[in-house]
C-alpha cells in the first residue's frame, strides 16, 4: 500500500486496538437514512461516495439536521443545517473542545461510568476555552449550537471521511472522534477512500511488517541495501531510482514500465474471480463477465506460478475459492468469507467482536501546522484522485475527462490565482522546504484563499504523507 493514502477505517481501528477497545465498524448504507443527526467530518462524499450521500439526502428529507465540518467548501454545503470551518489540522483540536462542552454542561455523572473517564477530563484541560477560536477557527458559540444539536438527537452519526485529516493526524483525529462518539452514543460511520480499504487493512494487519512498506523500500534502495525490485501495484518510483533488475506486473502501461526489466500484464477486475470488503464491511463475491485478453493472467495466479516454479509447495491453489478458505482461517476478521461461496446468497460481513468495550482515550495538545511565510504563502492539500484504477488515470486516457478531473491539476481559489500572477492551464511548479513536483493551475471557488490543492499520484517522493499540509509557493514557466 501506498504512503499517504489514509484510511479512516485504519485510522479508528488501530486506535481501538491499541487502548483495547470494542465497538461495532461494520454498518449497512440503509442506517444512515434513518439518522435524524449526521455530522460529516471532511471530505465531499457527493463526489467520492456517492451512494452514501444518496442515504444522506434521505435522512434530510425525512427533516434530519446536517453538520458539515472541514475548511473545503463544496455543493454540499447548501444542504447543511450548519458549516464548521476548522482550521486545517487541527480536527482532533475541534473535537476534543466539543467533548469538553459536553461533560461540563451535562456533569461528570452522566458519563463517569464509562472506563478512563477521569483520565480523558484531565487531559482535557489543556484545551483552554480561551484559545478555541486562535486554535479551531471555530468560536464558542459554534461549539454550544453543535452540543445543542447533539443532545436533541435520538439517532446520532458521525461520518468519517478519508479527507478529514492529513494522514500524519489521522490518528489523533480518530482517538477524539472515539471518545465523542461514546460521550454521545451515537454511530460512526468510517468511509473508504477506495474499494477494498477494509479488506486490505486487516490483510496488511496480519501479514506486512513496517519496514517494508512502500517509503522503507524506497529508502533501503537508495541505501544500495535493495537491489531487485517487484511490484505488484501501482508505485510512485522516483527517476533516480538504482536497481539492478526491476520487475512490474500491472494491467495498464505507464511510463514507470521505461524503467521494467520485466513486464507481466496482469488481469483488469472485470476478467478475474475474487472477492472485496466494502465500505459498509461487507465482504463481496466478485466473478469475472470477461475473459482475459492477450498473455494477461490474474494477479493471484501469477503469484501462484512464480512461486511454484521457485519450488514452493505451499502456493497449491487452483481457484480464488481455495485462497478464500486459507485467508478465513489465518485472519480472524474474516472468519466468514467461505460463506459468500454459497447459494444461498446471504450477508456476509467481517467478524467483529461481539463484546463491547467502550474506553475513553486521554488526548495530548495539538501542535498547529508551520506558519505561512512571505517565501512559502500558500498551504497544500493533498488528495487521493478518484478516477485511477492501477496505474491508468482516466483523465489520461479520456481527453473530455479533464473537463472534470485531471491528476495533473493543482487547484487555486480564483483570487489567489491573480495574486500569484497564474490563469487556468498555466504549468507551474510548486516549491517546498522537502522539494517540488509540476503540475497544471485549475482556477476554482471551491478552494478557500491561501490553499492549493494536488493528488498524491502528482508527487515523486518516498514520504508523500509529510508533503500534506506544508507551506509551499508557485514557481511558474517551469
Amino acid at each position: 500500500q501506498e504512503n499517504g493514502k489514509g484510511s479512516s477505517f485504519s485510522f479508528v481501528s488501530d486506535g481501538m486496538c491499541e487502548h483495547g477497545i470494542s465497538f461495532p465498524l461494520n454498518y449497512q448504507l440503509k442506517e444512515i437514512s434513518e439518522l435524524d443527526v449526521i455530522i460529516l467530518l471532511g471530505g465531499n462524499v457527493m463526489e467520492s461516495n456517492p451512494v452514501v450521500w444518496v442515504k444522506i439526502l434521505k435522512a434530510l428529507n425525512k427533516g434530519a439536521d446536517f453538520i458539515v465540518t472541514g475548511f473545503m467548501e463544496s455543493a454540499m454545503d447548501r444542504h447543511a443545517s450548519k458549516k464548521l470551518r476548522i482550521k486545517p489540522g487541527m480536527e482532533s483540536c475541534f473535537l476534543a473542545y466539543l467533548s469538553k462542552w459536553i461533560i461540563e454542561k451535562n456533569g461528570n455523572k452522566e458519563f463517569s461510568s464509562i472506563s478512563g473517564f477521569n483520565e480523558f477530563k484531565k487531559s482535557l484541560d489543556s484545551f483552554s476555552w480561551d484559545q478555541l477560536k486562535q486554535k479551531t477557527g471555530i468560536s464558542l458559540k459554534e461549539i454550544e449550537k453543535t452540543a445543542d444539536i447533539i443532545k436533541e438527537s435520538q439517532k446520532l452519526g458521525f461520518i468519517f471521511s478519508p479527507q478529514f485529516s492529513s494522514p500524519e493526524r489521522g490518528r489523533a483525529n480518530a482517538k477524539a472522534l472515539l471518545n465523542l462518539v461514546f460521550l454521545t452514543n451515537a454511530r460512526i460511520f468510517p468511509l473508504s477512500a477506495e474499494a477494498n480499504d477494509r479488506g486490505w487493512h486487516f490483510i496488511n494487519k496480519n501479514f506486512f511488517e513496517k519496514e517494508n512498506k512502500s517509503e522503507e523500500v524506497l529508502k533501503k534502495i537508495k541505501k544500495g541495501q535493495v537491489k531487485a525490485l517487484f511490484t505488484a501495484a501501482p508505485m510512485s518510483l522516483p527517476d533516480d531510482l538504482d536497481l539492478e533488475f526491476l520487475i512490474i506486473q500491472d494491467s495498464f502501461w505507464g511510463s514507470h514500465m521505461d524503467k521494467a526489466d520485466l513486464v507481466l500484464p496482469a488481469a483488469v477486475l472485470s476478467e478475474t474471480d475474487g472477492s472485496m470488503v466494502n465500505t459498509e464491511g461487507r465482504i463481496q463475491r466478485l466473478k469475472s463477465p470477461l475473459d482475459t485478453l492477450g498473455k494477461a493472467k490474474p494477479d493471484w495466479r501469477i503469484i501462484t506460478e512464480i512461486a511454484q516454479k521457485m519450488g514452493s509447495k505451499d502456493f497449491n491453489y487452483s481457484t480464488t475459492h481455495h485462497i478464500r478458505k486459507e485467508i478465513g482461517k489465518e485472519i480472524p476478521a474474516f472468519k466468514h468469507i467461505a460463506e459468500i461461496d454459497s447459494e444461498k446468497r446471504q450477508e456476509v460481513f467481517l467478524n467483529e467482536n461481539s463484546e463491547y468495550n467502550k474506553k475513553l482515550i486521554p488526548l495530548k495538545p495539538v501542535i498547529g501546522l508551520n506558519k505561512l511565510t512571505q517565501e512559502y504563502p500558500l498551504r497544500l492539500r493533498l488528495g487521493s484522485s478518484l478516477d485511477y484504477y492501477r496505474s491508468m488515470a482516466l483523465s489520461e486516457e479520456i481527453t473530455e475527462f479533464e473537463m472534470f478531473r485531471n491528476i495533473k491539476w493543482i487547484k487555486i481559489n480564483n483570487k489567489d490565482a491573480e495574486k500569484f500572477k497564474v490563469k487556468e492551464g498555466d504549468s507551474v511548479v510548486l516549491e517546498s522546504k522537502k522539494g517540488k513536483f509540476s503540475g497544471t493551475i485549475h482556477v476554482t471557488e471551491l478552494i478557500p484563499e491561501g490553499i492549493v490543492t494536488a493528488y498524491y499520484a502528482t508527487l515523486r517522493s518516498e514520504n508523500r504523507a509529510a508533503w500534506d499540509l506544508i507551506p509551499v509557493r508557485i514557481v511558474r514557466g517551469q
